[in-house]
């Protein structure tokens, strides 16, 4: 297959942030420009310099990971060229390398929220028995392998106690009643099962709630803090393995890791 000219490539880029700039303004649309210049300048780079990243998840290396354009920001060295994953799954990933960690999946019932295929990977290698794939839009298991349902993480189609382990990543961020689900959550748990979540963090004092989706965020419904977060999950007891503080600094600038972002594993005590 040709890939399209450098002409064609930048028409495309120049429409897009036409259009960007009519709907969300003169900043959103410079990023849309200027990010791919950026990353076409670090695949330059990674012909001639000595790798200084690498990504846990597929074993590439290279002078740093891609820039992931977002809106009314850019946020830089997140995306692996090879795999597309970001820092978020690195984390998740080195967390569920783990030895304690990668137990819970051994012979484990696991409800997986918005499934990424190379998640379901990890689960299958390390042993888990029966695993469910689950979204509101089945647009987003469409290539996860069965069984799989269409469910609304507010209101889940199991019964209390169904599962081992829930598994989701950036996913509490998209919806409006997030107490709600982690209550959904808490209920198909069996009583010492666990939840590991991940959600995104704003440098934020306290979290903000938009109250509809927002278009320039992937549909977020609000910006969560650190500061703030852990308070949602007082129902259950949390181990939060936080960049920072699970990682040494080499290994964090090695993996290009942001100090706040956490795993939480978040256990249902027993007995509840």
């Amino acid at each position: 297959m040709n890939r399209p000219s450098s002409a064609v490539l930048l028409f495309r880029v120049a429409r897009i942030a036409a259009s960007r700039a009519r709907r969300f303004g003169l900043r959103s649309a410079w990023n849309c420009v200027r990010t791919p210049f950026i990353n076409a300048c670090w695949r330059w780079m990674d012909r001639f310099c000595r790798p200084r990243v690498e990504c846990p998840c597929c074993g590439w290396r290279g002078t740093a990971f891609r820039w992931l354009d977002i809106g009314q920001w850019v946020l830089p060295q997140i995306e692996c060229p090879r795999c597309g994953r970001h820092d978020r799954h690195r984390l998740m990933r080195l967390v569920v390398d783990e030895p304690a960690v990668a137990a819970l999946f051994r012979d484990a019932r696991v409800l997986h929220c918005a499934p990424e295929p190379e998640m379901r990977e990890w689960m299958d290698r390390r042993g888990a028995r029966f695993v469910v794939s689950s979204d509101l839009d089945p647009f987003i298991y469409i290539l996860a392998p069965p069984p799989k349902a269409a469910a609304d993480l507010v209101s889940l189609p199991f019964k209390d106690g169904s599962f081992d382990l829930v598994v989701h990543v950036h996913v509490l961020e998209h919806i409006l009643d997030d107490g709600a689900a982690l209550r959904e959550i808490r209920r198909v748990l069996r009583p010492g099962g666990v939840s590991l979540m991940m959600v995104p963090f704003a440098p934020i004092p306290a979290t903000v709630e938009f109250g509809a989706p927002n278009p320039e965020l992937y549909g977020h419904v609000r910006d969560y803090s650190a500061n703030d977060f852990p308070e949602r999950l007082k129902d259950f007891e949390v181990t939060a393995f936080r960049a920072d503080q699970f990682l040494e600094q080499a290994l964090r600038e090695r993996y290009q890791i942001r100090a706040d972002e956490t795993v939480f594993l978040c256990r249902k005590p027993l007995g509840s």
